[in-house]
């Protein structure tokens, strides 16, 4: 008689546990079939968030406007951010102020930004928006003349150039560069040599 009560019970309880799973597995299909038509639909419309709008690549060149890694002392160096909008329709991107870009340039041994394009710079304290046609590219050239924030020429050594265009997102943390987005491009390292 016991084993039958207990017989029962475990027989409830799988019941239970069988039910509950065939409403999941109904509540997920659902739940599945609506996520995958919003999805759906976002891709229709253009809107897919797993899609980036933006991309944003940055190029160290020579004074010959040539990609390198390599510098002589003093020797200018020349960054380009190039941001494209990936979409088949305008784009816009906004800052906080009225400047658009910025450019680092780290010593590698110790992270140490050793300049900033933006650094004693004045802009205009009025959000600005930048406008980007279908499929367009815009390019934004700096160049460095290897000189430290402070005005001293920097050592022969290992740096890295970062670029980023200088949206709200992107100056939040200045200490937590770089900084991955659709608006920062991926950190380039190169090198300056002793002039031989």
């Amino acid at each position: 008689m016991a084993s039958l009560k207990l017989r029962r019970r475990h027989d409830l309880r799988y019941n239970e546990r069988m039910r509950a799973s065939f409403v999941a597995s109904r509540l997920g299909s659902w739940v599945q079939a609506v996520v995958c038509g919003a999805s759906l639909l976002l891709v229709a419309c253009g809107d897919d968030p797993r899609r980036p709008i933006f991309e944003t690549t940055l190029t160290v060149e020579n004074a010959s406007n040539q990609p390198t890694t390599a510098f002589i002392t003093a020797e200018p160096v020349r960054l380009v951010l190039h941001v494209r909008n990936l979409t088949d329709a305008a784009q816009t991107l906004t800052t906080p102020s009225g400047q658009l870009v910025d450019f680092w340039v780290r010593r590698l041994t110790d992270r140490a930004v050793m300049w900033r394009f933006s650094d004693g710079m004045a802009f205009t304290q009025a959000v600005t928006t930048l406008a980007f046609a279908p499929r367009e590219i815009q390019v934004f050239p700096v160049v460095w003349d290897q000189r430290a924030t402070d005005g001293g020429v920097v050592r022969s050594g290992d740096y890295q150039a970062e670029g980023f265009v200088a949206t709200a997102e992107n100056l939040a943390f200045p200490d937590v560069r770089p900084i991955r987005s659709e608006t920062s491009a991926s950190p380039i390292p190169f090198s300056i040599l002793s002039p031989s």
